[in-house]
């Protein structure tokens, strides 16, 4: 849903620009995600599921009504708004090699009356067209626009009028089906081309510097010949045509009609309608002014050799051997070259794309009322989702069981509002809240942080669309479902980025659209001026002229800052870092401030042991229990407990007691059972009873955990052990306790480790470039002043515990002070 007036001028400009326009009404200013009229985009609806217009849509941020009403409530300046209804297509576009083939289609396509907007990208293949719905424009009529300008196309994903996306994952997968056709086909003619090309550069270029021979019967004094022509006149001596000129004549007649018989096609389509000419047509041209040029040459020295009774004359000496087959075929060898890179390039971008789709899980376990007359009555009053309060998970409480009936569904049968289980380790199938139980989520690929979130009814937490439940089984409202998830907003961005041109592509463009007429006007120029001079032969006047030509061919102009976008954001996406516009790359040179997130970004995101400290004796404040453990012993049984969690933090106590008691592990293995249930607390730590293998097979009761758990287990911590682990704390580090018994035998440290490029980078920034470097993250401030006295980032530009609301404001209030500023970060909220 687009509001427009016409002509065509954005609402927002005239609201902006008028007196009478309340705020309230910029801020509800609906305009879709997808439109690219105008540089500030505002999505905000009504954010109801069930609106009284009774309008069908999935979207949650949209209701029909909300819109007819905004439209009405608009200044008259904006009297000539309308609502209007508009779809979005992207097609597969086949035979385009450069950005004039995207010009010319964008151009044929903008044309279509009903045509709002349109996208192609050379170095895709794909174009992104919107249109109004309601106008003469359908799919099948801009498949066949394109299809009439040349090129071949179909059709690869549909939104529809209530504006959910066809499947996505398996969009991708043919997509990327095809792209690595297209990839093995690019590979294929290179490789072909190589078969005939290394030959022509042998015989040319190669052989006639490794051979001599003498010009008259061993005299050595006449003068000495190239190895070809040693070659040729010991074999085949005093015939005309050689079997080397056959050989390459044929071989480069294969490479310039077989293989470059697209430049051809393209270059036809070109003249044919008339529209810019392109790089393919300065290829076409300049490869087959250098094939005909060889061809032509060879021609007549045969011819002048017969004249002559089968020798050479002066100017056939001159001659001998340059063929000049070589250039042509090299020339568009190293075109397919570049074809190729460019397909493997784009096939790696879209794979990174791919994994992020695929974090979404394809079903999801949905809880419905079960069909009894006390549940329907329920259902009549509104309160069918009541029972869901009546307890906790802890308490053994399951809806599933008691009141509710579950069944495995397809994600795409998941709309805003139904209930959701999520049990231990699975991923979570699209956004929504916790609304019974808790969950400790893994957010990692989504918000950086390395450490589980819990989740739980009372913070009305998030769950987002793709993040992972380490522990803990909940019950969850769905809110946000298939392409309003966070998960498919970052593909959008993502697929928005790519067709999105930054400022130096427009120029690019405009010098690519002169660029051929002008080299060829050049090139006859050359032509002109050397005949003209008479200080060379004709001959030589064409040589300078195809030399022009052919020097021109590849043109980087044209394909040099599409591919690096294209590039650039794919690899990106694949390292965390989201390119929401091609503009940002080309502002990224004045940037004088950059913005650092922390979790993921200066840290490695990954949770490790930092610091163990055992209790000895009385050293903590404790009693140690009967028997005297080794630090061996304390993390064997760590490990035994431990290894039964998919908690980060667990992960990082076996791992650290593997890599520590690599020996001790040979001779007592993890694989000890256990005596009695594992218990793990959401949010505050675990327990078991583990039999003790260095102990002659007694048993124990280990636990691992926080202060919080320390009170569910009753164990007194003294006030040395508060201490230390808020010492501990103090480093940025997380404190646990190991009780062994009920009585503390060890106190654990553990961190996200700093990466070890950070300060260097950090240093590096500020030295070479003068960049200011801020840390701004929401972790406590006790945390991230560790961690940025530890990077070299000054107090003073270090800000803690901050909202995403408030990370905003601070870029704002630095870009009012007239600064360019980067934020780096690998989350949603930073992005």
């Amino acid at each position: 849903v687009k509001l427009m007036e016409d002509p065509p001028e954005t609402i927002l400009k005239k609201m902006n620009e008028s007196s009478n326009c309340s705020s309230s009404s910029k801020e509800n200013l609906l305009v879709p995600n997808n439109s690219n009229e105008h540089d500030e985009t505002l999505c905000k609806g009504c954010k109801r599921w069930n609106c009284p217009c009774g309008y069908e849509c999935e979207c949650a941020n949209f209701c029909k009504c909300e819109a007819e009403a905004l439209i009405n409530s608009l200044p008259p300046t904006a009297a000539d708004a309308n609502l209007v209804n508009t779809q979005t297509i992207e097609v597969k576009i086949e035979g385009m090699t450069c950005s004039m083939c995207s010009q010319a289609l964008t151009n044929a396509v903008r044309a279509m009356d009903g045509v709002i907007e349109c996208h192609i990208s050379a170095i895709s293949g794909t174009g992104s067209i919107s249109f109004k719905t309601d106008s003469n424009v359908t799919p099948d009529a801009i498949v066949e626009e394109i299809e009439d300008t040349g090129y071949g196309a179909s059709l690869v994903r549909n939104n529809d009028e209530s504006g959910e996306w066809d499947e996505e994952e398996e969009m991708l997968e043919k997509s990327n089906a095809r792209q690595a056709a297209q990839v093995r086909e690019k590979r294929s003619l290179f490789f072909h081309s190589l078969i005939a090309v290394v030959p022509i550069v042998f015989f040319t270029m190669i052989l006639p510097y490794l051979l001599t021979c003498s010009n008259d019967d061993g005299d050595m004094g006449s003068g000495t010949k190239s190895g070809t022509d040693c070659f040729v006149e010991e074999i085949w001596a005093g015939t005309s045509v050689t079997p080397i000129t056959i050989l390459l004549t044929v071989l480069a007649s294969y490479v310039q009609f077989y293989l470059g018989w697209p430049f051809y096609r393209s270059t036809f389509h070109s003249l044919a309608r008339r529209s810019a000419l392109g790089m393919d047509v300065l290829i076409c041209v300049g490869t087959s002014a250098a094939y005909f040029y060889a061809l032509i040459l060879t021609l007549l020295l045969a011819l002048d050799r017969d004249d002559n009774d089968g020798h050479e004359s002066m100017d056939d000496q001159k001659h001998h051997g340059i063929h000049f087959f070589e250039t042509s075929s090299v020339l568009i060898s190293f075109v397919l070259l570049g074809h190729w890179l460019q397909a493997s390039a784009l096939s790696r971008t879209s794979g990174a794309i791919a994994k992020l789709v695929q974090l979404q899980p394809k079903t999801a376990i949905l809880i419905t009322p079960k069909n009894t007359e006390e549940m329907e009555q329920k259902s009549k009053s509104g309160k069918v989702q009541d029972d869901l309060a009546l307890g906790t998970v802890e308490d053994g409480f399951d809806p599933g069981i008691h009141f509710y009936d579950e069944k495995e569904v397809s994600i795409k049968q998941i709309k805003p509002g139904d209930i959701l289980k999520i049990v231990r380790g699975a991923s979570i199938p699209c956004d929504c809240v916790v609304i019974n139980g808790q969950l400790s989520v893994n957010e990692s690929v989504m918000t950086g942080e390395s450490i589980p979130t819990l989740k739980t009814p009372q913070n009305n937490s998030m769950c987002l669309g793709g993040t992972v439940c380490v522990e803990g089984l909940a019950f969850t409202r769905a809110t946000n479902t298939g392409s309003n998830t966070a998960l498919h907003q970052i593909l959008n961005l993502i697929h928005a980025a790519q067709y999105n041109t930054p400022p130096i592509q427009s120029l690019a463009d405009r010098i690519s659209s002169i660029f051929v007429p002008t080299v060829v006007a050049v090139s006859l120029l050359t032509l002109v001026v050397w005949i003209i001079a008479g200080s060379t032969s004709v001959e030589d006047a064409l040589l300078f002229a195809i030399s022009v030509l052919v020097i021109s061919c590849p043109c980087a102009l044209g394909l040099a800052v599409p591919t690096a976008v294209m590039v650039g954001t794919g690899v990106g996406a694949s390292h965390g870092v989201l390119v929401k516009d091609a503009a940002a790359l080309q502002c990224a040179a004045g940037v004088r401030h950059v913005i650092l997130d922390k979790t993921g970004t200066v840290t490695v995101g990954t949770p490790t042991v930092q610091t163990l400290i055992k209790c000895d004796g009385d050293d903590l404040g404790v009693s140690s229990p009967s028997e005297e453990w080794q630090v061996n012993d304390l993390l064997w049984f760590m490990a035994v407990l431990e290894r039964n969690s998919e908690h980060p933090l667990a992960r990082a106590i076996v791992d650290y007691a593997m890599t520590e008691c690599e020996e001790y592990l040979k001779k007592f293995p993890l694989s000890q059972p256990m005596e009695g249930s594992f218990v793990a607390v959401t949010g505050k730590g675990a327990s078991c009873r583990v039999v003790n293998a260095v102990g002659g097979g007694t048993t124990v009761h280990v636990a691992v955990g926080n202060r919080a758990f320390a009170k569910v287990l009753g164990i007194d911590l003294s006030e040395r052990v508060h201490v230390e682990m808020s010492r501990l704390e103090e480093l940025g580090q997380t404190a646990v306790f190991c009780a062994i018994n009920e009585r503390i035998c060890a106190v654990i440290g553990i961190a996200d480790a700093i990466r070890p490029d950070a300060k260097v980078a950090i240093s590096y920034l500020a030295e070479k470039f003068n960049v200011k470097v801020w840390m701004v993250t929401g972790d406590n401030k006790r945390t991230a002043k560790a961690v940025a006295s530890k990077i070299g980032i000054p107090e003073e530009r270090l800000i803690s515990e901050a909202l995403p609301a408030a990370k905003v404001r601070i870029v704002q209030d630095l870009q009012d002070q007239g600064n360019a500023v980067v934020m780096v970060g690998d989350g949603i909220n930073d992005s």
